[in-house]
């Protein structure tokens, strides 16, 4: 059977994902660019991003499975009901959360209707589609929003970026976050930053910037939250006791 059309985003073999590799290529060439963090980026990145030109799509999902663990053990958020088991993730499941990361345009959670996940990669049934949302949603990593108005609409959750990024998109959120907490340090006389300015000043692509906002906010108390469609806070204006958080944050292995 030909393999789909990778705009129809399914599971493809790793040496067909070119574009995985090339944010392999970005994040390590971002690695050598800030020597303040050095080469525990650089085996960060190592551990986390996968080279797709070297596995197979046993190994690929593996390291799906082993970032979502890794995850699941550094954030108190994500909690199973199943205590301190570690999932594995395969076939549909990957298929899913593949779709979901990918085509989040801005970082910020897009709904997608589960119709859509299935005619997808017609290789899953509905039954297994609706089986790997189940198990990714036990995980913390999906929203189901079906209760809404019963259309089944689901979406990422705000730590799925931190588990599926690094495999999919070729980042690292929390790396970024401390990157970005670093930034906001060195402009601690400022009585807030937007999140336009930080963004302009980290060059990354708003996909991006979004998820190391969310993390970097979660030591902020004073953050603007007004609706709009763009970023996750439109500002921050943190306390003198908060930039010594982020501080601390910035300079952690």
């Amino acid at each position: 059977m030909e393999e789909p059309n990778l705009s129809a985003m399914p599971i493809q073999p790793p040496l067909e994902y070119s574009s995985a590799k090339a944010g392999r290529h970005a994040a390590k060439a971002l690695a050598g660019a800030i020597p303040v963090v050095g080469s525990a980026v650089t085996e960060l990145i190592d551990g986390l991003v996968p080279d797709p030109a070297g596995n197979d799509r046993k190994r690929w999902e593996g390291e799906v499975t082993d970032s979502v663990n890794g995850l699941a053990r550094s954030v108190r958020d994500i909690a199973r009901n199943d205590g301190k088991r570690e999932v594995t993730y395969s076939g549909a499941q990957v298929h899913v959360a593949k779709f979901l990361t990918e085509n989040c345009r801005i970082g910020i959670p897009d709904y997608v209707e589960v119709d859509v996940l299935a005619t997808a990669d017609p290789s899953y049934s509905r039954t297994q589609i609706e089986d790997a949302i189940a198990d990714l949603e036990a995980d913390g990593l999906v929203r189901d929003l079906d209760g809404i108005g019963g259309t089944g609409l689901i979406e990422l959750s705000d730590h799925a970026y931190e588990a599926l990024d690094p495999v999919f998109m070729g980042w690292d959120p929390r790396v970024d976050a401390k990157l970005l907490a670093a930034h906001i340090v060195s402009r601690r006389e400022e009585y807030s930053l937007s999140a336009p300015d930080m963004e302009a000043a980290m060059g990354w692509p708003r996909r991006r910037f979004n998820p190391a906002l969310r993390i970097v906010s979660r030591f902020i108390k004073c953050v603007g939250d007004e609706l709009q469609p763009s970023y996750v806070y439109t500002c921050v204006a943190p306390t003198a006791a908060e930039f010594s958080h982020l501080r601390r944050f910035a300079a952690e292995d």
